[in-house]
């Protein structure tokens, strides 16, 4: 297979996480893509569970030319367009990039932020062999866990505010390799060159494909996000995509 599809999950999987797992691994099976539930903290308890779907770079993935890092809360219908025909990324999360103050997250004073570079919502990220080597020789677990516990700044939550968007996010800004890329060409999205001029695009939106929320999905999307309370709608939404066979 010269693709795989990740996702994790730390502890028990309750039913709706079971569930989403063997809609995206028979999705993974249909677009000839292989598949793995990640499970544990393969990058070490004090990077914290959120930041645990950095695993991505790890190079036992070195043999794939692409890996795509999923949310357990997303699960696949059985529309089976396949996300690796599409260039994107995944999802910029733009108010971010403009302003960390506009976000849950406590990222204005974190060290790993940098306003204005490229920041994406970390429920689906794809990226390339190429890009994935680039940005594991910045990864530094030990630097990212000191500005973790920084005693200087006292973080709401830790694990939260440094989750594995943050520290992607900083690991772009450290390699450069998106640098000169519109918005266009890396997020499912939006378009623009600048963030004066970011914007939601009215043509090839392959995020209500594959990477939105149940109520901005389009009809024949192939992958849904559950976020939140969401999470309650994913078995009934299974039931009845499925009609019971996969449960």
């Amino acid at each position: 297979m010269d693709n795989i599809i990740l996702q994790h999950f730390d502890g028990k999987l309750p039913d709706w996480a079971r569930a989403a797992e063997k809609t995206v691994s028979r999705y993974s099976l249909k677009i000839n893509a292989d598949y793995e539930l990640i499970t544990g903290m393969p990058c070490g308890d004090e990077a914290g569970p959120y930041a645990q779907k950095m695993h991505m770079l790890d190079e036992k993935y070195d043999g794939y030319e692409e890996v795509l890092m999923l949310d357990m809360d997303v699960i696949a219908t059985n529309i089976y367009a396949n996300i690796f025909n599409i260039p994107q990324i995944g999802v910029l999360h733009s108010r971010a990039m403009i302003d960390p103050n506009k976000v849950r997250n406590q990222w204005h004073n974190n060290p790993l932020y940098k306003q204005s570079e490229f920041l994406f919502f970390g429920s689906v990220i794809k990226l390339k062999r190429e890009q994935r080597q680039e940005l594991r020789k910045y990864l530094d677990w030990n630097y990212i866990i000191s500005c973790k516990y920084n005693s200087k700044i006292n973080y709401n939550r830790p694990d939260f505010d440094f989750s594995d968007e943050i520290i992607l996010h900083y690991l772009l800004h450290k390699s450069k390799i998106l640098e000169g890329k519109s918005f266009y060409e890396v997020c499912m999205r939006r378009d623009g060159k600048t963030l004066e001029d970011i914007h939601v695009r009215n043509y090839d939106r392959y995020d209500r494909k594959f990477a939105n929320q149940p109520e901005d999905s389009d009809p024949d999307a192939s992958l849904i996000h559950f976020c939140g309370g969401r999470k309650s709608n994913i078995l009934p939404t299974i039931k009845n995509i499925f009609k019971g066979q996969i449960l």
